[in-house]
């Protein structure tokens, strides 16, 4: 992880007219702007399919083993929140334009948002080990821990990370208006149905029985799927006792015939993982289980997506009021959102 940095933004220079605007929340009211909304509608079309989250957990008295609790896009609900932090905020009560050196961009986000819920597995912050990607983001990445047997780390603390990033430009606050820069992240939480899948890691498996030699090994080479997990399916019935441990967890079956398969034969590398062919196999998982995942939107590095803004409101507008003798309210003030610069891939 990247180590966490204090995170500071100055003004180059404050005009006499710059009132600080202690209290002034811009936030309640932007997540209806169009910008917004069309920040967290790209988001939701880049989320690929083949790359929703998935909880690893070792497979109890089966080292080199585990399970895969991974969650189904065909009946996934998708919700994205931002995450909102205050860089600056200053209210230009003059008659003239100010501008405002912007020399830093803070971007948070807290462990604890880290989360996984299905039945029998429950897990927060340090405990979580999850997998995501999203098209246009460049490789998927942890939320926490390693996959390699996707041995689940536990007892980690759940603290805020801040990320500062050097900055060096010019913006403007217009004349009369409240200015607010912020630094968005993005905060996704994915829910629905979840297969328990078997896997294996070989390498590991090798390692712990050096003597042990199967043919399937070198095939794996030779097909270049080394050194990838196997889930148990991919291999079903080369090795018996694979075979009979996978067999309590899935049936899979020909899809020319519709009988039981007897044999499958590995067929392509996604990701780490090797998994049977979709157009000759059908693999029906005997648990299925509702699950719930929440985790912050991060970069291969760990690092946040993270989007820098400017929030305008003219200090003229009307402010949001109920009235005494009236349930009648007035129309929230209008607020511009101008995109200041943002690490989301602009071709997602």
């Amino acid at each position: 992880m990247t180590p966490r940095a204090i995170i500071t933004l100055f003004v180059a220079s404050v005009l006499h007219n710059a009132i600080p605007a202690v209290g002034v929340d811009l936030a309640s009211v932007s997540s209806d702007n169009s910008e917004h909304r069309a920040i967290t509608r790209l988001i939701y079309q880049a989320i690929r399919s083949e790359d929703l989250p998935h909880l690893d957990t070792p497979m109890p008295g089966q080292p080199c083993f585990y399970t895969r609790d991974q969650l189904e896009h065909q009946n996934a609900g998708i919700d994205i929140t931002t995450v909102r932090n205050q860089d600056y905020e200053v209210i230009n009560a003059g008659t003239g334009s100010m501008d405002i050196a912007i020399t830093t961009s803070t971007a948070k986000i807290d462990n604890s948002s880290a989360s996984w819920t299905s039945e029998g597995r429950n897990a927060i912050g340090g405990e979580v080990t999850v997998g995501y990607g999203f098209a246009g983001f460049g490789a998927s990445a942890t939320a926490s821990g390693s996959h390699s047997t996707m041995n689940a780390e536990s007892g980690g603390s759940s603290q805020q990370q801040e990320f500062r990033e050097d900055r060096n430009f010019m913006a403007q606050c217009p004349a009369r208006h409240i200015c607010t820069v912020q630094t968005w992240t993005f905060l996704i939480r994915a829910h629905g149905k979840c297969p328990r899948i078997p896997l294996v890691d070989p390498v590991c498996f090798t390692e712990r029985h050096p003597r042990t030699h199967y043919r399937l090994f070198p095939t794996l080479q030779m097909q270049g799927l080394w050194p990838g997990n196997l889930t148990l399916a991919s291999v079903h019935g080369h090795i018996d006792e694979w075979t009979v441990l996978g067999s309590g967890y899935y049936k899979v079956f020909n899809k020319a015939d519709g009988k039981p398969a007897t044999k499958v034969d590995p067929f392509k590398l996604v990701k780490g993982v090797v998994l049977p062919s979709k157009d000759k196999f059908r693999v029906e998982y005997k648990v299925n289980i509702d699950c719930e995942i929440a985790y912050p939107l991060l970069q291969a590095d760990q690092r946040p997506y993270r989007t820098q803004v400017m929030l305008q409101r003219s200090l003229d507008a009307p402010i949001r009021r109920v009235h005494q003798r009236s349930t009648r309210v007035s129309a929230e003030p209008e607020v511009k959102i101008i995109i200041l610069n943002s690490s989301l891939p602009k071709n997602f």
